[in-house]
């Protein structure tokens, strides 16, 4: 009996058993490389970024007054410099809780540095377009996606048993018809990659359409209302309907009146941010409601955001079950794939739009050619192509706040 329960309770350098807490199983050894290389590469970075943060402020306050920089642009490269010192160290925080085997954590920490990533993404698009440097971010950022997954506190051998689990789970909840649903009942949606994608794909289809009707409605005749390269998608309306979700899942079953006043402002300030966006970023106004009633810098009016608020409402109440039974005809089996190639189409289109629109930007500004990839969008997407293709936009590269 003792020699059973010494063999039971010794041994600390056994392998893992069921009942080792999934938190402190060794991570593999392709993660710890990951940790070692994110520790070392966050220290670089970050004596780096504090190198060029004061090479640059020294270039800045070496400008004559009449080259002096707006203060839209100077917030912009604070921005951009705070968030690069902050994915420095974060980087280096995620490196040491992966070396030390602090999964959970690291996650946790994922997660901030992916948030960080993206605006300082939308700050170096409006420092200086769309450069290497942002397209090496966006890089980082599908990196950090995809590293996020195996953060996950599991063996592989446990993912795969999950995966198949989650598979049986997902037919069943497919056959019951709560697929997608939020089990725990706070919300009405689960908000994972799955629906969240697919919520924002339906969205930029219905949102074209919506435009389309509208203008056809009030003035009798087509127009093109699409926002992207490819594809009558209108993202404005899928990232609209993205955080409306995100701000309304809770409130699915409250009444109408508060449901209205979140979405009317919550979509106001969104379509207040995207026309400042565009336009500090870009040089392109694509709307002006100067002169409406309850303009807001002519980015958003309270016909607007009365239309955001009815748009929430019924989006919460009745088109979001609607869109959950269409997202939910993919067929059970193929739907991880078949969400990874749309969206990749999508990752493709959209760097491809923002591209097309830097280009245009750069081609009425006068601005050189300097680039084979400017080559190529000068050539097969030219002015005439972008103002028959977005017939709503107007550019004009000085009021872009770039450097």
């Amino acid at each position: 009996m003792a020699f059973h329960l010494t063999k039971r309770t010794g041994s600390p350098r056994c392998h893992h058993t069921a009942e080792t807490p999934v938190d402190e199983r060794r991570v593999s050894l392709i993660m710890r490389i990951y940790g070692a290389a994110s520790l070392v590469l966050g220290l670089l970075a970050l004596v780096i970024t504090v190198f060029l943060a004061v090479v640059l402020t020294r270039l800045i306050r070496q400008l004559p007054p009449e080259a002096s920089l707006d203060t839209i642009t100077i917030i912009a490269l604070v921005v951009l410099f705070a968030m690069l010192t902050i994915l420095s160290v974060v980087h280096v925080i995620l490196g040491v809780a992966i070396i030390v085997n602090r999964r959970k954590y690291a996650a946790r920490v994922m997660l901030g540095l992916m948030a960080a990533t993206v605006v300082a993404i939308l700050a170096d698009v409006l420092v200086s377009g769309v450069t290497a440097s942002a397209l090496a971010l966006v890089a980082l950022l599908i990196g950090q996606l995809i590293i996020s997954s195996y953060l996950d506190p599991s063996l592989s051998e446990e993912r795969q048993l999950n995966a198949k689990l989650r598979q049986m789970d997902d037919r069943q909840r497919a056959e019951e018809g709560t697929l997608g649903r939020d089990l725990s009942g706070k919300g009405y949606i689960t908000l994972n990659f799955f629906n969240v994608f697919w919520i924002f794909f339906v969205c930029c289809i219905l949102g074209d359409i919506i435009e389309v009707i509208y203008v056809w409605v009030l003035s009798g005749s087509y127009m093109n209302r699409t926002g992207m390269l490819f594809g009558s998608f209108s993202p404005i309306y899928g990232f609209g309907a993205l955080i409306l979700t995100m701000c309304l899942n809770r409130f699915y079953n409250k009444g109408f009146v508060p449901i209205f006043l979140v979405s009317a402002v919550v979509g106001g300030a969104f379509e207040f941010f995207v026309s400042w966006f565009l336009e500090m970023a870009f040089g392109v106004v694509a709307w002006d409601y100067t002169g409406t009633f309850l303009s807001i810098d002519g980015r958003t009016n309270f016909r607007y955001m009365v239309m955001w608020g009815i748009l929430g409402t019924v989006w919460i109440k009745f088109l979001l079950p609607w869109v959950l039974n269409i997202i939910n005809l993919i067929p059970w089996k193929s739907r991880y794939t078949i969400t990874t190639v749309v969206a990749s189409f999508m990752l493709v289109n959209a760097i491809m739009t923002v591209q097309a629109l830097d280009c245009w930007t750069a081609r009425c500004a006068d601005l050189p050619i300097e680039t084979p990839l400017q080559e190529f969008y000068n050539k097969n997407f030219p002015d005439e192509y972008m103002q028959d293709h977005f017939q709503t936009m107007t550019v004009n590269p000085d009021l872009s706040a770039r450097l």
